[in-house]
């Protein structure tokens, strides 16, 4: 996972699924006021923390909770703030109609979100007279955009130090300096040891991190049919971009077994997917650094003593 998003005024779903389908991508949370198009968009985006709720009022912590607990999971990821601030009242289809100065505020209001959530990168969807954004004056009893002020709001407002402190001065949200996606691979005689140690594998194997192809190499070459997959191309032959732990449902996979070196940031909801797929099979990862290497095999239903033994 790469970027994590969070899609204020998110109506029914339009801009989770189009950046949904981008791989590497996932909406953390949403909101939106309307009780019918929330409802439609969880239906869709069952992953995404839902809430019906006017963004002025909603209580940012179980927000803020669920992206820090992505953020754990994916150090390297980018937190992504889209706001679809209300447009109608900016934009000049709307004609000789007065105004309505609450709808035009609402884009005050992303600073606490801004200052809550800390994003990498802010995107607002508008029209593009929201960057005339301006005081109101009244004419003949009802409030207009004030001509001669026209883009004094947003300057204000583009200008006020907490916007320019949360875009410019994000961080990466990583405590310290590991390899992107936390990809470090898995030495090929370390897999040929555990093969000629005679774990049992089936002939089909799936590798849900398979990097460049470290283990799925020598599976291949002791005969194994491998399926291939990681969140990011890293040049595994006969492979494809998925992520292992958004991208798939629990259900079972059939006659298949799993063998990966996960990311240390996700080895646990890595091993936790692989058992709810796998039907009573079996389930191997690598855990690798710079002095030893160990494997752990999971056996579904397996009730005797764990074994211990060096390879």
């Amino acid at each position: 996972m790469n970027l994590l998003y969070v899609d204020l005024f998110c109506g029914a779903g339009g801009v989770t699924t189009g950046i949904s389908q981008v791989p590497g991508v996932h909406v953390v949370a949403c909101v939106n006021h309307d009780a019918d198009a929330i409802a439609s968009h969880a239906a869709n985006h069952p992953r995404t923390l839902h809430y019906t709720e006017d963004i002025r009022t909603l209580d940012t912590a179980p927000m803020v909770s669920r992206l820090e607990t992505m953020r754990a999971r994916y150090p390297w990821a980018k937190t992504v703030l889209w706001a679809s601030c209300e447009c109608t009242n900016f934009s000049r289809a709307k004609g000789g109609k007065p105004r309505d100065p609450d709808s035009r505020s609402l884009a005050e209001h992303l600073y606490r979100y801004i200052e809550a959530l800390e994003p990498d990168y802010i995107q607002i969807e508008n029209v593009t007279e929201f960057l005339e954004w301006g005081p109101l004056i009244e004419q003949d009893g009802q409030l207009m955009p004030d001509p001669d002020r026209k883009g004094d709001s947003m300057k204000d407002w583009t200008g006020n130090n907490r916007t320019l402190g949360a875009t410019l001065g994000a961080s990466s949200h990583t405590t310290e300096d590991r390899q992107r996606e936390d990809y470090y691979a898995t030495h090929p005689d370390m897999v040929r040891d555990l093969l000629n140690a005679g774990a049992p594998l089936r002939r089909r194997v799936w590798e849900p991190a398979c990097g460049a192809g470290h283990i799925v190499n020598v599976l291949r070459e002791r005969g194994h049919e491998v399926c291939a997959t990681d969140i990011v191309d890293r040049g595994c032959p006969d492979s494809c971009v998925q992520d292992f732990l958004w991208e798939f449902d629990d259900g079972e996979i059939g006659d298949v077994d799993i063998m990966t070196n996960p990311p240390y940031a996700t080895a646990l909801e890595f091993v936790e997917r692989a058992l709810a797929c796998v039907k009573d099979g079996d389930f191997s990862k690598t855990e690798g650094g710079a002095i030893a290497y160990a494997w752990f095999h999971w056996i579904k239903n397996h009730r005797r003593d764990c074994i211990i033994k060096w390879l």
